[in-house]
């Protein structure tokens, strides 16, 4: 529980993977050791409401982290041989599988990165 650690008005900043929990089908394109959990923005702003969390600002950085996973999905791939010989062809696999997934939802906006910044605000 983030609020117990803070000091009265305190803030704390996350990042927060935005938009609507992953399709059946959606979820058989990823390894199922990737656990993507969604949120769509309004429901989480009322979450953060309800445990008396105040929104004080709000970043978008989905482009960045696009091009930053669609860069390793390149260099895994590129990799390759001395990745499979580190942790085998599986594990090899499912990092190229997962980077590319993301660089996909990612572009597509299908999923977007955000930065948060929240703040305690106490109620007497």
């Amino acid at each position: 529980m983030v609020r117990k650690l803070l000091c009265p008005g305190g803030r704390f900043v996350l990042t927060l993977e935005e938009g609507r929990p992953l399709s059946d089908a959606e979820r058989r394109r990823i390894p199922a050791s990737e656990d993507v959990w969604l949120i769509p923005e309004r429901e989480f702003r009322v979450l953060l409401k309800a445990a008396d969390f105040q929104i004080r600002l709000v970043e978008d950085h989905t482009a960045a982290h696009e091009e930053v996973a669609r860069r390793l999905a390149a260099a895994f791939r590129r990799d390759r041989v001395a990745i499979i010989a580190a942790v085998g062809a599986q594990a090899c696999n499912e990092l190229v599988m997962a980077h590319e997934r993301w660089a996909e939802w990612l572009d597509a906006r299908r999923v977007r990165k955000l930065a948060v910044v929240a703040q305690h605000v106490y109620v007497t």
